[in-house]
């Protein structure tokens, strides 16, 4: 069950989180520790209302020194479970990968599906039921900080969308170089037309009295763009083969151009997510193709005498990034008010070995021929504009409705914009995970029918990428956790016992309440640090000796 309320992140069951230490050990906070901290006190003001706030954090203390501090993780908690992949080569590939980069299941078990629903390239419909139809795409972003082979991965898992789209360059090399031609001399026809039009119109737009003549300006510009149109349709539609089935980051003309000449869509992978992230977050209007794209939604682009129109754009994106350059991305008002933001899935590795240093040595010749399988079927079917429907058994119909209905129990509690426009489409990302998995793992055996097993597992990895981006999103996740480290370590260098919020405002560079407050109440749940609160005053912290002994 997703949990309701915001709750501390990273408070992972530890065998000392609540081990009682005997009275004379390291821990307690003896009468010299005491003394030591109340000289630092008398620093503060020393009215009867700060002493009663002094007592209260004694108190605090004196529960406190029986708790050892719990670790700071810079990534978000999750309930690890393991799920067996019906389809044995993508099984031994997440095995593999595991290995070899040494994070959670989870997190490279999403990555991979990913990929695979790169290869499927938004060919089917899930019918959830009758007034729900939801469509394939997924955009991951897979966050993770240098020296975590976040790059081996990406290389391994691209490799053969890459070794496609060079045989497919290849292929039709010499026919790109007829069209080049013919689209010349398309273009060349074009720029006559131009010319004629431009003097039809100085021929016929007055009348024999000197005055405009506007149905004859409208006719002839009537005619023009008929003209122009059948051209355009010949120059960009007639001469064209798919060539291309990955790009980078690209402006939306250029991307729409690569999709109308790639059976409608493509796919965004990037190694350097910054790139995307700069040009998707200077406005709204510049989410447009991206948002329909993500349901297939009739798109169109440029001005009436250029424009280009697709019918059933699709986008899948994959794309790396760190930690801060995606929490910056996502609290762009840019990114979340036009809905971008809430259409990723965020995947957070957590490091729970060390890599795998024999990684250069590793084939995976299995995985490669089946995303080879799958994506040139599915480029076939682009071709042909041919899409398949999928349905929901009675039981993963029950799986889903109940997930709907804890997402229902979520809106009530208090989350950041992004964070609640995410929670409206995480039922549809569960189905999109349910649909990948179940296509990959009736591929040679097709059936129409999603199954109870396939959708409960699906509900899990979107629960686990939905915690995800709560960490990067959330008041008490990533943001806390770099400014509680900041405090934690002006608290050991200077080796304070009591300080108070004020304190940290003004000796560091943590200095507004929303970035204290947050950071101060992560702490606390870590057994870190004791506070006062009171309304309308600074709040009064006592750091757990166990930090910094008397």
């Amino acid at each position: 069950m997703i949990n309701s309320n915001i709750q501390p992140y990273n408070i992972f069951p530890n065998a000392y989180s609540n081990t009682i230490v005997p009275p004379n050990s390291v821990n307690t906070w003896d009468t010299m520790e005491i003394n030591k901290a109340y000289n630092e006190f008398k620093k503060l003001q020393s009215n009867i209302y700060d002493v009663q706030m002094y007592q209260q954090l004694v108190q605090k203390m004196q529960q406190l020194m029986y708790k050892m501090p719990l670790q700071l993780h810079t990534t978000p908690p999750f309930n690890s479970f393991y799920y067996q992949i019906g389809n044995p080569v993508l099984q031994d590939t997440i095995n593999t990968l595991v290995n070899i980069t040494g994070w959670n299941y989870e997190a490279v078990t999403l990555t991979v599906l990913s990929f695979l629903n790169s290869a499927m390239r938004g060919r089917f419909f899930v019918h959830a039921n009758a007034n729900w139809l939801e469509h394939m795409p997924l955009y991951t972003m897979l966050v993770a900080e240098s020296g975590t082979m976040k790059s081996k991965l990406f290389e391994i898992l691209c490799a053969p969308f890459i070794a496609k789209q060079t045989r497919l360059i290849v292929e039709f090399g010499d026919i790109s170089k007829r069209e080049k031609l013919e689209k010349g001399l398309c273009n060349g026809v074009i720029k006559s037309k131009r010319e004629e039009y431009v003097k039809l119109l100085l021929a016929t737009m007055f009348d024999d009295y000197g005055n405009l003549d506007k149905e004859a300006i409208l006719s002839a510009y009537s005619e023009f763009v008929d003209d122009m149109r059948d051209l355009e349709m010949v120059s960009e539609e007639q001469y064209t083969r798919v060539s291309s089935i990955i790009t980078d980051a690209s402006t939306d003309i250029n991307l729409m151009k690569k999709m109308m000449r790639n059976g409608g869509g493509i796919s965004i992978f990037s190694a350097e997510g910054e790139k995307f992230m700069t040009h998707y977050s200077k406005g709204i209007n510049h989410n447009d193709l991206l948002n329909k794209a993500y349901d297939l939604e009739p798109v169109a682009y440029g001005s009436e005498l250029n424009q280009i129109e697709i019918a059933h754009p699709f986008i899948t994106i994959m794309l790396l990034a760190q930690m801060k350059i995606v929490h910056n991305f996502f609290n762009k008002p840019t990114v979340h008010e036009s809905g971008l933001g809430a259409r990723f899935m965020t995947i957070i590795p957590t490091q729970l070995q060390a890599c795998n240093p024999l990684a250069e040595e590793l084939v995976f010749d299995e995985y490669n021929a089946l995303i080879t399988e799958i994506l040139e079927a599915c480029i076939g079917y682009c071709m042909q504009g041919k899409f398949f429907d999928l349905y929901l058994t009675d039981g993963a119909s029950r799986i889903l409705q109940n997930f709907r209905d804890e997402i229902q129990d979520m809106m009530y509690a208090e989350h950041t914009q992004i964070i609640k426009y995410t929670l409206r489409k995480l039922a549809g990302t569960a189905l999109r995970i349910a649909a990948t998995i179940h296509v990959v793992n009736n591929w040679h055996t097709p059936c129409d029918y999603i199954d109870e097993y396939t959708m409960t597992n699906a509900v899990s990895l979107a629960k686990y990428a939905f915690e995800c981006k709560r960490f990067l999103c959330e008041p008490l996740g990533y943001s806390a956790v770099i400014n509680a480290n900041k405090i934690l370590k002006w608290v050991k260098r200077h080796r304070h016992h009591v300080f108070t919020s004020r304190d940290i405002a003004q000796q560091t560079d943590v200095r507004t309440t929303i970035e204290i407050f947050p950071a101060l109440d992560l702490l606390e749940a870590h057994n870190i640090i004791a506070q006062v609160i009171t309304p309308n005053r600074a709040r009064l912290i006592g750091i757990n000796p166990c930090i910094i002994p008397a």
